[in-house]
This record gives structure tokens, sequence and C-alpha cells, in this order.
């Protein structure tokens, strides 16, 4: 049986008569007040002393201070500080440079945190949005009036369409920082170094690769070029793989795989 959900809906602001209940909501709540302190200590420069006892027998203390806690709470009482030393200043320098480096790092979180709910909404959007063409394509009356081999002809035609949106996404990942496979890809068929051997090509619609013997460092990173050949004529094709590989035919091999798809997402 599918499980019910109550979805989301005002809280009416009330004790709570469940223990267990109790203690997520403190936890929770807890959390999202610090969180809120230190947004404001970083946006504002406030200093804030929050103290926190929690509910129920076990009645445990949690606190936040900025820049610390025991100096606010001394301050707010109107407590005399005693005169500072040469230890006491060295102290407070120490963590005038630490506040100022988690104020930087709770920019930072806040920044990722943004940016994370914005490529949230994106992803979010455009899965809706495949999900709508994917039901009127399902919908439509021209689908349900196809013969077999109309049908068969269709779903070939979207295979492709897949393929070149996979083609062109590897391409569009290969040009970030994103790792890949492959990290060149264009016109790089000359070797470096290593024994070197020519490149060559077949017939028309047919990929054939010589691996240019090159190492660029002691990882085993191999460099591998070569021509790949459809109707429309030559395309020089270029593989950096950064792979534990000192084999010439695995490396030409994988290679190969990725000419292969290429020439089928041109096609």
């Amino acid at each position: 049986m599918a499980r019910l959900s109550k979805g989301r809906k005002k809280v009416e602001i009330v004790k709570m008569k469940n223990e267990s209940n109790m203690q997520v909501t403190f936890s929770k709540r807890r959390a999202g007040l610090f969180k809120k302190a230190s947004e404001l200590c970083t946006l504002c420069g406030a200093e804030i002393a929050i103290v926190v006892f929690s509910p129920g027998k076990a009645n445990k203390v949690y606190s936040f201070g900025h820049p610390s806690l025991e100096l606010l709470v001394d301050t707010f009482l109107g407590r005399d500080l005693p005169p500072p030393n040469d230890d006491d200043r060295h102290n407070h320098l120490i963590r005038a440079h630490r506040n100022t480096g988690q104020r930087g790092l709770n920019k930072e979180v806040m920044d990722m945190q943004e940016s994370l709910r914005k490529e949230k909404a994106i992803g979010k959007s455009l899965l809706e949005s495949g999900r709508e063409a994917y039901d009127r394509v399902c919908e439509s009356p021209i689908i349900e009036g196809l013969s077999q081999s109309q049908l068969e002809q269709l779903k070939k035609a979207l295979e492709s369409q897949k393929r070149k949106v996979e083609f062109e996404a590897e391409l569009q990942q290969m040009g970030s920082d994103a790792p890949l496979p492959f990290l060149t890809f264009g016109s790089a068929l000359s070797p470096t170094s290593g024994d070197g051997a020519s490149s060559s090509h077949g017939p028309n619609g047919q990929v054939k690769f010589n691996t240019d013997g090159s190492y660029f460092d002691h990882n085993g990173k191999a460099g591998i070029g070569g021509l790949a050949r459809d109707s429309v004529g030559s395309f020089p094709f270029a593989l950096v793989l950064p792979i534990q590989c000192r084999d010439h035919n695995a490396a030409e091999a994988m290679a190969a795989h990725f000419a292969v798809k290429w020439l089928k997402a041109r096609g």
C-alpha cells in the first residue's frame, strides 16, 4: 500500500505533545537558528550570542557565539575585563584571524548553497520539460496512426538523435574541467616522443588508427593520433588517454571506440 504523505502545510505554533516529534523539531530548528545567526554575522559583522537548552529530561546546553560567547556574555553583564597583556594581544590576533577566515568560509558555503539551489531548479525544469515533451509525443494521434515499419523508422531516427545528443554532451564536457577518458580532440597527429608512427585511414566510413608511441609522463598517459574518414571527407582525430596503458593495441582500441561514436553521431 502506498504511503500517504501529509504534504506541505502550515504548522500550528503550539507546544508539541509527542516527545519524539519535539526532539526532531528542536534539532532541525536549532541548526537553522545557528545557521541564520552565522549568516547575520557574515553579512553585517554583528556580534551574536545564543544559548539554547534542549527540551525534555536531557536538558542539554547548546551555544553559538561570535566572536566569542564568553566575551559577549562578559560585555553584556558589564564585567570589567582584565587589562590586556602580550599573551592576550597575541590571542586576540589569533581570534581575529580565525574569525576572518570563518567569515570567508561562511560566505563560500552560502554561495555554494545558492548555486546548488539554482542548479537544482534548472534540473527540475529540464526534467519537467522532458516529461512534457515525452507525453506529447506518446499521446500524439500521429504516433497511433503509424504502421509497424514507420514506427521502426521513427525509433531509428530517435536513437540517432539520442546518439548525437550524447556525443554533443561529451564534446561540451571535454571543453570543461570535467575529467573524461580523453583530454584533447583536434588535429594534433604528429608524435611528440617515442618510436612514432604515421597516421593512415581506410575507405569512407571506416576508421584506422596508428598510435604515435608518445608517453607524456611516468603515469602512462598515452597519446594516440589518427584520421577518421566518412562520406564527407577526412577528419583529423587526436586523443590523449589518461590511463595506465603501455600496450599500443589497447590504447588504439579505445581511440577507435570514441572515433566510431563520433562518426555515427555525424551520420
